[in-house]
């Protein structure tokens, strides 16, 4: 069976929630490209900049619809592959029965780590590098894809579509930390070592926010 990747749900949840919201998908992708009316004629790269920012802004509203979290949602517990959920599903539950939710975490964060430095980064100068070598190594494994923002306090880092639900509806609360613990390593492989990341907010596996701040 083939199961259906990131790229395409991503695509989809952004056409049915556009829709539903009056804001077809398709009048954002038509007019990229196309001059607004003005006395001045402005430059094509002008026009499909203004678009796609505007695009993103929608972007950032429909990830907060319930259709969006529902399909979400749905990945998360269809995506791990039938060969290996029944297998993490009882590595999950062995685990639990021997350690307690903190040494939970810490061992995911050490995972998180080792998983990192075998998948290093390279150089990054700048935030849309740093966002664009993760998500390369995301894609590679198909493991979701990050949403950077620089905050004014912070780094925010939103990983979505992370295949942890293969760990069963017990392990929310800590199979997470896999995550934070590759983020943390490949930050501080950075130059970030001084900087604390941490978890902050999490909607079940589907849709997880870590932030790297002092």
């Amino acid at each position: 069976m083939r199961y259906v990747n990131c790229r395409q749900l991503f695509l989809t949840i952004v056409n049915s929630t556009l829709t539903l919201a009056g804001h077809n998908a398709s009048r954002v992708a038509s007019s990229v490209g196309r001059p607004n009316r003005a006395p001045k004629r402005r430059q094509r790269s002008e026009v499909r900049i203004d678009a796609l920012d505007n695009f993103e802004e929608r972007l950032a509203k429909t990830m907060q619809t319930p259709l969006a979290t529902t399909m979400l949602a749905f990945y998360a517990s269809t995506h791990p592959s039938p060969q290996w959920q029944g297998f993490l599903t009882a590595l999950a539950e062995e685990f639990e029965s021997e350690l307690d939710h903190a040494q939970l975490r810490q061992l995911m964060a050490r995972i998180g780590q080792r998983f990192a430095d075998a998948h290093p980064l390279g150089q990054c100068e700048t935030i849309d590098d740093l966002a664009t070598a993760l998500n390369a190594n995301w894609a590679r494994l198909d493991w979701g894809f990050v949403r950077l923002a620089d905050e004014s306090d912070h780094l925010s880092l939103t990983h979505l579509c992370a295949p942890l639900a293969a760990f069963g509806p017990g392990a929310d609360t800590w199979a997470t930390a896999f995550l934070e613990g590759a983020y943390r390593r490949w930050l501080e492989t950075l130059g970030a070592d001084a900087l604390t990341l941490k978890q902050v907010r999490a909607a079940g596996h589907t849709e997880l926010e870590f932030r790297l701040a002092r």
